[in-house]
């Protein structure tokens, strides 16, 4: 019996929606399209099906600084009816907002490390440096993962930090995938 192998995306949010809003092209997450052209670029890249079987979102949690929230509730229930799991993190000890999502990105970069089997995929969605040592961490203690960084850079409307391209196994630039390239560049760019 062959036991499958469980690839984990956790996904930045509000760094990785900034970069599809660069584009023009927000809604593309909640097509399948983005994903399963992300699992092919990798599993091409891997020579190996790759498949996320857990996609993790982390975003702030809605609070009166939002200017929709109800677009953002409804934006949330979305992602979870296609099988993502939406992690609010605590503020905890941590005064900034962000910085409390950084904190709980890492966490769980480094859980999943840890359990998930062989040869599995650990990707994150995200152009901040700020995961830079996380990851190079993850890759010293766990060889046997492949680890993934999957952005992009719009100059001058998002740019990804190039230190991630040097510590991931796999770098992919979603600009380079079909769903958004169905525009000329100069279209899907907010002016």
């Amino acid at each position: 019996m062959s036991v499958e192998l469980s690839d984990c995306l956790i996904v930045d949010g509000p760094n990785f929606w900034s970069l599809l809003k660069a584009c023009g092209r927000p809604q593309t997450l909640l097509s399948e399209g983005l994903i399963d052209q992300i699992e092919e670029r990798l599993g091409n890249l891997l020579q190996k099906q790759v498949t996320f079987g857990e996609r993790i979102w982390v975003s702030p949690n809605l609070n009166h600084l939002r200017c929709n929230t109800d677009w953002l509730r409804r934006f949330f229930k979305t992602l979870q009816a296609h099988g993502w799991i939406i992690v609010f993190p605590k503020r905890m000890a941590i005064p900034n907002v962000e910085k409390a999502d950084d904190h709980a990105i890492r966490c769980l970069l480094l859980d999943k490390s840890e359990v998930l089997p062989s040869g599995s995929v650990l990707a994150l969605a995200s152009g901040d440096g700020d995961f830079v040592e996380t990851l190079h961490s993850i890759k010293l203690q766990r060889e046997d993962l492949f680890v993934a960084v999957i952005t992009g850079t719009i100059p001058p409307y998002f740019y990804a930090n190039p230190r991630l391209r040097e510590v991931a196994d796999f770098f992919l630039d979603i600009l380079t995938l079909p769903c958004l390239l169905s525009k000329p560049l100069g279209t899907m760019l907010r002016k």
